[in-house]
């Protein structure tokens, strides 16, 4: 079962991915939403000011109090917990889903959040990322310079940083053997003018979406790559939105 959030409180389930249908919700309203997972208590999706939503089944939610009013950006699920990463700093952990701590790593703001073999990893402005190990209770902090990095994944022990146009790998991954240890982090562009808007991993397969800018609008030329180890890319064309 599929569920999509997005703009004015969107939300759409599917049971196939080819037919969607828009469930509208009360108690979500008009909020705008950045991001769901499917968890040990079901769905829980986040968004603008701080809020928080959790369902059972896709179509009904309810709202939880997350005691933060930030924009939350990323939510993903993994060790037992639902994290989330937000603007100001905003770093979530919940076991349930309805009760939630804010481990905040100061002001700015944070994209993205990834699973890892041994915890979570974050990436956000300035070159900033944040790694934990301990179940999100603590973070540590580091600095790779002047990148703004938009989207993380994890894959074995790799993990993939992207900034924008450009990647950044930590590690070695070899499909479908198992990775190598990981190395120091390296540069990988992708040389296209589609900015990374998401990626995702899915049968040893990347894949990014994207537009020229930082949103899509209509009538914009959205961009699809496609790779098997996280370096070399290939367009796929896609039609105008």
């Amino acid at each position: 079962y599929l569920v999509a959030v997005g703009n004015q409180g969107m939300v759409f389930s599917s049971s196939d991915g080819n037919i969607w249908t828009e469930r509208g919700s009360v108690e979500i309203g008009t909020t705008t939403l950045n991001s769901v997972v499917y968890g040990a208590q079901g769905f829980a999706a986040v968004g603008f000011s701080g809020k928080v939503f959790l369902s059972a089944n896709g179509i009904n939610w309810t709202a939880q109090e997350s005691g933060v009013t930030s924009h939350l950006n990323k939510i993903v699920y993994g060790h037992g917990k639902y994290a989330v990463t937000g603007d100001s700093g905003t770093h979530l952990i919940s076991s349930d889903g309805v009760n939630w701590v804010n481990t905040d790593v100061g002001s700015l703001p944070y994209d993205s959040i990834a699973v890892t073999q041994d915890g979570f990893i974050s990436v956000g402005q300035y070159g900033w990322l944040t790694q934990s190990t301990d179940g999100a209770n603590s973070w540590q902090e580091i600095n790779l310079g002047a990148h703004y990095f938009k989207q993380v994944i994890a894959v074995g022990e790799s993990i993939f940083a992207y900034d924008n146009y450009d990647i950044y790998v930590n590690g070695d991954y070899t499909p479908p053997l198992p990775t190598a240890k990981p190395t120091q982090l390296s540069m990988k562009d992708r040389k296209t003018g589609i900015k990374t808007l998401d990626v995702a991993f899915g049968n040893n397969q990347f894949v990014t979406v994207g537009c020229a800018e930082d949103y899509c609008r209509e009538g914009d030329q959205g961009g699809v790559m496609v790779s098997a180890n996280g370096t070399q890319w290939r367009m796929i064309t896609v039609p105008f939105i």
